[in-house]
């Protein structure tokens, strides 16, 4: 009976190898399949993929420039500069982001789309569906540190595993009252 809670973890360490091993083989070319998908749900003729796969990459790149100026930049007017969630950290996270959906919708409008609206709905879609990808990345993430934890490896940015603290005995001549 011992044998069923190791077959479930190691059932479940074998699901999140699968997973990991998807997310791999799809992570570079995850960029143009949301993309493409965005197009798809947005009524867009989807553009080829000699198109997609560097117009998805552009769009990432611009989100990511941006994210890094206005944070950097507002995250000096912050109380604690070095708290990466501190409130003008969080305002320049979502000033990032609307100002790189704006830049998206205005690139898709000259590449691929046939008006604004599309262009906005394109790029609200692929904002949408990037955020749900990083989202399930990190609870897989999670998962995998969760189990690395069960299984009471250490941790591979710890230099040496913790030790429970150890109970001080009392000297023998201590007389409490």
């Amino acid at each position: 009976m011992a044998f069923i809670g190791w077959l479930i973890l190691l059932i479940f360490l074998g699901i999140l190898l699968i997973l990991l091993l998807t997310a791999a083989v799809f992570g570079p070319v995850l960029p143009s399949m949301i993309l493409r998908a965005s197009c798809s749900v947005a009524n867009v003729k989807e553009p080829r993929y000699l198109v997609s796969f560097p117009l998805g990459y552009v769009i990432l790149l611009v989100y990511a420039v941006l994210c890094w100026a206005f944070v950097n930049f507002l995250g000096r007017f912050d109380v604690d500069p070095d708290a990466p969630f501190g409130s003008m950290h969080l305002c320049g996270y979502l000033l990032s982001f609307t100002v790189g959906w704006i830049v998206a919708a205005l690139l898709y409008r000259v590449s691929i789309a046939p008006s604004f609206l599309k262009g906005f709905w394109v790029a609200s879609l692929q904002l949408l569906l990037g955020a749900l990808a990083s989202t399930l990345t990190a609870g897989l993430l999670l998962a995998v540190l969760a189990v690395w934890q069960l299984l009471q490896f250490p941790l591979p940015w710890m230099s040496t595993p913790q030790q429970p603290a150890t109970a001080q005995i009392a000297p023998a001549d201590f007389h409490p009252l």
